[in-house]
This record gives structure tokens, sequence and C-alpha cells, in this order.
């Protein structure tokens, strides 16, 4: 379901929110009209030789409302006993699957929201593992979550998305290295290249002291704008701050940047995404998630 902002009755600032956008003349209620589904695991069911410091990445069909998942929604498990696993949500991947960096971004591995089941604890050598899901997470349209596609198990009247495989007969000899995280400081946007970059075109308007975007949003300083941004605590249109630090994923900048499958603002979003005219580049998108996941320092 797409909400759009009209024209009528809105203060223009409540409606231009941060971006370079423009209002819309009309407001849309459409229903999802296609169900929410798992499409791939990373690794797939029956996989072997998985390295046991392996994380369970499920690639949804679409953007995934981050409120609907809670952190008992996934259970890791080998024979009788479980293990503990920590729940974490991309809205659009920011990362490859496991957690890779992205050097060179240009499109997501997965076209939706990516959760990653991440176990606390190194698993042991030749084991076969079990990562149970339980059918809670919904769309960000408000789409359900189609529980008949394959991967999902009937368990007495329940439903699990299941994923076994088997995990490799070496176990990790060494912690691995911490990934390269991509953006950690606000002033690295502003570097060559970057989403602000005042080079590039992409946010010019909020360069301009005669647009309104500049008003709300003055990417001209940096201190300004890192006010703006990383110091409003307010709740958005979706229901969350502009920068919610290490949770890109409930960041209201997040959702204005991104766009659904027909190209429009996401639900709750007033007006237009940012950019309006074309999509935002993946490696900016990359760029600003990683920051926020980061901590969004300064």
């Amino acid at each position: 379901m797409i909400v759009r902002a009209a024209a009528a009755g809105i203060p223009a600032a409540l409606v231009l929110g941060l971006a370079c956008t423009r209002v819309s003349d009309h407001q849309r209620f459409e229903l999802a009209d296609e169900p929410l589904t798992i499409t791939a695991s990373v690794p797939s069911g029956g996989a072997v030789d998985v390295p046991t410091t392996t994380a369970v990445d499920l690639c949804f069909s679409n953007l995934v409302d981050p409120r609907s998942i809670l952190v008992t929604d996934a259970q890791t498990s080998s024979g009788q006993s479980a293990f503990d696993s920590e729940l974490s949500l991309q809205l659009l991947p920011w990362t490859g699957p496991g957690g890779e960096a992205l050097t060179q971004p240009t499109a997501p591995w997965c076209d939706g929201s990516v959760l990653s089941v991440v176990p606390k604890a190194e698993l042991s050598p030749s084991l076969l593992y079990r990562v149970r899901v339980v059918p809670r997470a919904r769309g960000w349209g408000g789409e359900i979550l189609d529980t008949t596609t394959p991967g999902w198990v009937v368990e007495g009247d329940r439903r699990r998305y299941t994923v076994e495989f088997t995990t490799t007969a070496t176990p990790a000899t060494v912690d691995p290295p911490p990934p390269s995280v991509g953006i950690v400081h606000f002033d690295e946007l502003f570097t060559d290249g970057r989403v602000f970059d005042p080079r590039r075109a992409i946010c010019s308007c909020h360069r301009d002291p005669d647009d309104l975007a500049y008003r709300l949003l003055d990417l001209d300083d940096r201190d300004t704008a890192w006010a703006q941004l990383a110091l409003e605590t307010r709740a958005r249109d979706t229901g969350f701050p502009m920068i919610s630090q290490r949770r890109a994923s409930e960041s209201f900048l997040v959702h204005k940047l991104l766009r659904d499958h027909d190209g429009e603002a996401l639900q709750d979003v007033l007006g237009d995404p940012m950019p309006p005219d074309e999509p935002l580049p993946y490696a900016d998108y990359v760029d600003v998630a990683t920051w926020i996941q980061n901590g969004a320092q300064r």
C-alpha cells in the first residue's frame, strides 16, 4: 500500500520533510496486491561445509516493517540443544550475505529486506544445525507473509521457516578480522564522489538559499546539517526519528531515500522520495546506511 501526501491542508515544511522533493497532489490508499515471501537463504537449506562462524540470512521479496520483528522470532538448534542468537534487519541490504562489506556496491544482492540470524557463539564443527523462524514478519506496506512457499515446515499446528545446514569439520582457528564497515564519520559523506559531495548535483537544492529544501536541510554547512540530521530526535512521518544510531532500518532518513518496487515513496513518507527525479544510486544508500549503522558518528 502506498500513502502519498495531499498538498491541501498540510504545512509545506511537514510535507517536504527533508529532501529535494515535491508535494504530491493526490493521496493513494492501495491494498498490497502481492504477499511477502522469503525468496532465498544464505546458506541455503541442505548446505554442507558451512563455516562455524556463519550467520543465516533470509532474503524477503519486499521491504519488511522492522516493527514486525521480535528478538524471539528465530531459534538456532542442533539436536535437542538450542543456542542463543541475535536478529538484525537490513531494510534494504547494505552488506553482502553474511555481513560482507561492499567495496564497490552496484546493486543489492536481495531485492527486499534481509533478516540475519547470528549465533552468539561459534558453532561446533561437523554438526547439523537448524534455524527456525516464526511467521511474524509483515511487509512495509502491510503485505502478509506467505507460509506456503518452499522452506516452511509444519510443526503440529504451527509453521516455521526452516534452514538446515552442516558445519565444516574444521573450526575457525582465529577470530575473523572485523570487516571494513564503510562510512564511519559524518564528514566522510561530503568527500569526493560521496552523496553530499558539493560538486554533485544530487542534493544541490539543499545548497540553494532560495530553495525551501535549503531551509529544511542545509548541506552548505556541515555543522548545521549534522544538527538537522543527527541531533533531531522527534518522530517523523514513519514514526521513527531522523537517525536511530546503529539501527539504520529504523531511521527516517533511510526511509526517505528508499522507494517501493513501483518507484514511489514508501508508505507513510510524505511527499516524494529523495532525490525526487531518479532513485538514489545504491552506493550512496550503502554509505548513508553504514554511517548510521556504525553509530552515526560526527
